[in-house]
């Protein structure tokens, strides 16, 4: 038995596989990352461009005082 004091050894496995499968694995992941970053960057543009429709129609709406459903029946 050990006491509390006395260290615990450890041993590095390798891992198996062949030799460059590490480096494809990166290759892949900095691929997937990059694709990544694209399509969160489309969907951040997105995003912003709805805003601004919306943001956009409210204003052309209130200026060019546009009737929406609920106006009309209010009227009636």
């Amino acid at each position: 038995m050990q006491s509390k004091g006395d260290p615990v050894e450890t041993m590095v496995l390798p891992v198996p596989g062949e030799p460059g499968e590490n480096l494809r694995r990166l290759r892949l992941r900095k691929v997937l990352l990059g694709e990544e970053r694209k399509l969160a960057g489309w969907a951040l543009g997105t995003a912003l461009l709805g805003i601004l429709l919306m943001v956009l129609h409210t204003e052309l709406a209130w200026f060019g005082h546009c009737q929406t459903g609920r106006e009309e029946k209010r009227r009636d």
